[in-house]
């Protein structure tokens, strides 16, 4: 019984790493169909950025390329710790310990992104009007950090509701 547990779990982990990895197409989907998800909100957002008046879209812009830049270092830690935790994750024998820590400092880099751009953001909002700042919540709604799509609309519902 103990080894069906333990051959359950493993091959769980393993179901679950192959998704993350978008190696099963039919549940986790393939590499170009979540290029082309974010393709198309990235369009969503440049549509709504360009209903912004020329200047507000350069400030928008040229603080968002200075934010990516400034996270380049971390945007590559990250993506070094996730084939790390892969790697663990693949592995025959499963280091529970090494994964969690790996799992620890990705979410700390995670973080440390997400505050950088929640604070470019909030920088570039002090320059906006109460309109543009709609525009620019609508724009930033609906993904988060890592391109994971978020309820249809469940930002947007928010913005529109607070007058």
């Amino acid at each position: 019984m103990k080894k069906i547990l333990v051959t359950t779990a493993m091959v769980l982990l393993f179901s679950t790493n192959m998704v993350i990895a978008n190696d099963i197409p039919a549940i986790g989907g393939t590499k170009t169909e979540k290029d082309a998800n974010y393709q198309q909100h990235s369009m969503k957002k440049d549509t709504l950025i360009a209903k912004l008046p020329k200047e507000k879209q350069e400030i928008f812009n040229k603080t968002m390329q200075k934010n990516r830049d400034d996270n380049k270092a971390n945007y590559e830690k990250l993506h070094s710790l996730h084939k790390e935790k892969n790697d663990l994750m693949l592995a025959p024998e499963f280091d529970k310990n090494a994964y969690t820590a790996k799992t620890a400092e990705a979410l700390a880099i995670e973080n440390a992104i997400n505050t950088s751009r929640n604070e470019a953001i909030a920088l570039i909002a002090v320059q906006f009007t109460a309109d543009e700042r709609k525009i620019l919540a609508k724009a930033a709604s609906g993904r988060n950090y890592m391109g994971m799509k978020h309820k249809e609309g469940a930002g947007e519902k928010n913005i529109e509701t607070k007058k």
